[in-house]
């Protein structure tokens, strides 16, 4: 996202150390030669990231939580709940249990009405925070 060409942002594009982002499960991640991912879709990103957080549970504590900031995207005229969907991939693999979906919202960024009169382009000035609990190892 931080290498899309921004139209209604006064502040310059930064560099990003990630790769681009495909819509499509089929389609993959462009990356650069630095990168270590190498070219991923969409579910191998999902996939990637969900076997991390499930490392990540062997050092929470009892009554410790795991939490994730996320942004969502919209693209190519689809709105992407990577959020839902980087949610649904944690709770599949690691032993945690979505708790809560806090939503974030970032002053910095401008609310703006973007395609209008032609399209609905949503301003996207928030972060999900995702709160997972280990789950009862009795379960």
């Amino acid at each position: 996202m931080d290498e899309l060409e921004q139209t209604r942002n006064e502040h310059a594009t930064r560099e990003s150390k990630l790769g681009a982002f495909d819509d499509a499960d089929d389609d993959p991640i462009e990356t650069t030669a630095s990168d270590d991912v190498g070219t991923q879709t969409k579910a191998e990103w999902l996939a990637d990231m969900a076997e991390k957080f499930d490392r990540f549970t062997d050092v929470i504590t009892p009554d410790g939580h795991l939490v994730v900031f996320i942004g969502d995207m919209y693209r190519d005229q689809s709105y992407e709940f990577l959020s839902a969907d980087l949610a649904r991939a944690i709770e599949s693999t690691a032993p945690v249990t979505l708790a809560a979906n806090l939503i974030w919202y970032d002053p910095s960024k401008d609310l703006h009405v973007y395609g209008y009169p032609f399209s609905f382009v949503p301003s996207m000035v928030h972060q999900n925070v995702l709160v997972f609990r280990l789950e009862d190892e009795q379960s």
